[in-house]
Parts: C-alpha cells; sequence; structure tokens
C-alpha cells in the first residue's frame, strides 16, 4: 500500500470513529456539536507552502489533505464513494446533486475528474477539522464556512527558496516556478471559470517572504478567529482551545 493510500486509510478509519461517536451523541441529551471553520491554503510555488500548513493542521488539530491525498480520492471512484457513505445521505445526496452542477455550461478539460475532485473536497469539507490545500478548494467551497487563504511572495524570493529546496540553477529555479504558476492559473480558469490572481477568491492573503512558517500559521489562526467572531459566531475554529 503507498504511502498516500495508508494516510487515506487512517483518515477514513477517523471519520468512521467520529461517525460513531457523533451518533452515540445524538442519543443523549447532549447538545449538537458547532461546525467548525474548515482552511483552504492557496499557494504559488515557492512559499513555503508544506511547512506553513504542517504547522497551521498541529496548531488546530485538524487534519492536513494536500493535492496528492485529494486527487488519489477523487481519481478512485470506489474511495470517492467510500468518502461519501460516510456523511448523512441526505448531505452526501446534496453533494451529487452539487458536483453536477458545478461544472455544468462551463469548458472543462477533464470533466469527469473535475465532478469527483469537487464532490471529494465537499466531502471532506463535510466532514470538518479539514487544512485542503490547492486544487481549487477556494473556489469550490466559497460561501461556505470557510477561511481561504493565499500564500504569495515576491518572484525572486520564491526562484531563490525553490534553488535552496531542491538544488537547482536560478534559470532552472526560475523556469519552474514560471511553470507552476501557469499550470496553476490554468487550472483554475478551466475547471472552475475563475481568475487565479483574483483577490477576492481569498479571505486572508500574506507575503510569506520575511516570516517564519511557524509565524505564518499564528497569523492565519488568529485572523481565522478573528474572522469567524465577525462571520459565523456559531462556528469554533480548531479542535481544542489554546491557551
Amino acid at each position: 500500500m503507498s504511502a498516500i493510500a495508508q494516510l487515506v486509510d487512517r483518515q477514513l478509519k477517523r471519520w468512521e470513529l467520529e461517525r460513531r461517536a457523533a451518533e452515540e451523541q445524538r442519543t443523549q441529551t447532549s447538545p449538537a456539536p458547532r461546525q467548525s471553520v474548515s482552511v483552504t491554503v492557496s499557494r504559488m510555488r515557492g512559499c513555503r507552502g508544506p511547512a506553513i500548513v504542517e504547522h497551521l493542521a498541529e496548531r488546530l488539530g485538524y487534519q492536513l489533505f494536500d493535492k496528492e491525498i485529494i486527487d488519489f480520492i477523487a481519481s478512485n471512484r470506489n474511495l470517492h464513494q467510500r468518502v461519501l457513505d460516510m456523511l448523512d445521505e441526505t448531505v452526501a445526496s446534496g453533494i451529487r446533486l452539487w458536483a453536477e452542477g458545478i461544472v455544468a455550461g462551463r469548458h472543462v478539460d477533464r470533466r469527469d475528474f473535475v465532478r469527483f475532485l469537487s464532490g471529494t473536497v465537499r466531502a471532506i469539507y463535510e466532514h470538518g477539522n479539514a487544512v485542503i490545500i490547492g486544487r481549487g478548494a477556494n473556489c469550490i467551497l466559497a460561501g461556505r464556512v470557510v477561511f481561504r487563504v493565499q500564500l504569495t511572495a515576491p518572484l525572486d524570493a520564491r526562484v531563490e527558496q525553490i534553488m535552496r529546496e531542491d538544488n537547482l540553477t536560478e534559470e532552472q529555479a526560475r523556469d519552474e516556478v514560471r511553470r507552476a504558476d501557469e499550470q496553476r492559473e490554468a487550472f483554475i480558469r478551466d475547471s472552475f471559470g475563475a481568475d487565479w490572481h483574483d483577490p477576492a477568491l481569498h479571505d486572508l492573503t500574506i507575503n510569506v517572504e520575511s516570516l517564519r512558517a511557524e509565524s505564518v500559521a499564528e497569523i492565519i489562526e488568529n485572523c481565522m478567529r478573528r474572522f469567524a467572531v465577525e462571520r459565523w459566531p456559531d462556528a469554533v475554529v480548531g479542535r481544542r482551545q489554546r491557551q
């Protein structure tokens, strides 16, 4: 079993335990749990995204879903169905109808994949307590109880970061950054009809050039809490209260 498959399998088992606990709670007189605020993270290449989101997930006590995990679920129809099956049937049915509609009337390069991708992201959101990285999750979940973050930095700073990370020459790193940016821009445009550079697609944009990964994660969490108080007073941020 691949590393990604193992991660997904562990998450499915966790969701199953959480579902059983929720069912037991519904049989008691305790109030229903409040909805948690999930977070999407879009990032330009060379913005230290992996380190930042790992710190963020740790601070929030959330599960991390990166591009590879989301693609793995979306590309496997049986696995995609298992993720939906762990939701309330009404919610799961709504996701199926919604995912069909999200690509209706739009030109997409891989219509079926975008439909399954959208359904997968929405299902992860419905399970709650998630940090979702890339894959247009900020577009898919627009209007829901989710905090949408973009990580950015000047081009030269991103090139220097890729040179260090991948041991590339400046020319190679610059080509890599530009290629990645072009691919992400095209994916958002072709799949969701949106402009990758539109600031309205995000609730918070951070220039990470001069900040440590831990500091960026702390800023995001603090902004999430303030945003939740203003916009979703009945929702909670994080699995646990921070001291």
